[in-house]
């Protein structure tokens, strides 16, 4: 991700929570519609007292609704709750299983949680080639704390115990590839077959390189697709893709226009983005721009 780009998403955001309260309602619409990254988003708000009244009960509660549609880090804080006793009875038994489902999506802190409950013993029997299997997944992704952990337990397990923790890491790491390979085979042929949600998906995962390789054309390829289906997170994307000249040639009227476009369906960044691009247009081009985002309207695909 350029630098440009990570700025516009950060600014976004930041205007974004320029009115929290406001913000919240939006969340908690889009929640309720079973978007599970506004349940997510809503959790946080509620955990951190940004905006809304600072309460643990309902930052889980809304966590919950996140972690049962998979949102990974939910349902990594799910399993922290329940073994910390934040908002919920402790419960190893419920924390296990939730780290266990936000770790196979690769989560570092799940990952590092299962390796502390196995050399602690409340993710089950104490079992130290276990927590280094997830130490050790946790620090290759980069999390500092598994990385120290990684250090302190080579000091006390031994030669069979370390060769069990790489042989079980390794394991994880081939079957996660081969799910990920079936995934987006998947993802393929539904985005081919003209699904939105998996054109926008596979846009997605072309524009960061997540489990495919880093491809702007073909990202712009799928996210036009689904924009034009009226995918309002594809348009935010690709209004990103237009502004920074990433697989495509850069134009601020056709970053501008797919903003508005999403903007109009209530996407809170693509308002934020327009907001900060309306300022450096001219007014000849917000003209042009706007024009063209009146009148577009969305083309499913025949299936």
């Amino acid at each position: 991700m350029s630098p440009l780009r990570l700025w516009i998403l950060l600014f976004a955001l930041v205007v974004a929570a320029c009115n929290p309260k406001d913000k919240a309602t939006q969340l908690q619409e889009k929640a309720l519609q079973g978007d599970a990254q506004a349940a997510f988003e809503l959790g946080e708000m509620h955990a951190s007292g940004v905006g809304v009244k600072q309460n643990n009960t309902e930052a889980v509660r809304w966590y919950r609704i996140a972690a049962e549609k998979g949102n990974s880090k939910a349902q990594s804080l799910i399993g922290t709750a329940y073994h910390r006793g934040i908002g919920l009875e402790v419960d190893d038994v419920q924390a296990t299983q939730w780290l266990l489902k936000a770790a196979d999506q690769t989560d570092p802190l799940a990952q590092f949680q299962l390796g502390d409950g196995f050399e602690l013993g409340w993710a089950g029997q104490k079992d130290n080639a276990e927590a280094y299997k997830w130490y050790l997944l946790s620090a290759s992704q980069g999390y500092t704390k598994a990385n120290k952990k990684v250090t302190s337990i080579e000091n006390i397990i031994n030669k069979t115990q370390r060769i069990d923790g790489q042989t079980r890491a390794s394991e994880f790491r081939a079957a996660r590839v081969k799910k990920e390979n079936e995934a987006n085979d998947t993802l393929i042929k539904s985005a081919e077959k003209g699904d939105p949600e998996a054109q926008y998906k596979l846009g997605a995962a072309y524009s960061f390189g997540n489990g495919l390789p880093k491809n702007d054309i073909k990202s712009v390829e799928w996210l036009t697709r689904a924009a034009q289906q009226g995918q309002s997170e594809a348009q935010f994307e690709l209004g990103l893709h237009y502004l920074n000249g990433e697989g495509v040639e850069s134009s601020e009227i056709e970053a501008y226009q797919w903003w508005s476009i999403a903007a109009d369906k209530g996407h809170i960044r693509a308002q934020a983005s327009l907001d900060n691009l309306q300022k450096k247009i001219s007014p000849e081009q917000k003209s042009q721009a706007s024009e063209k985002a009146k009148a577009f309207s969305p083309v499913l695909e025949t299936k």
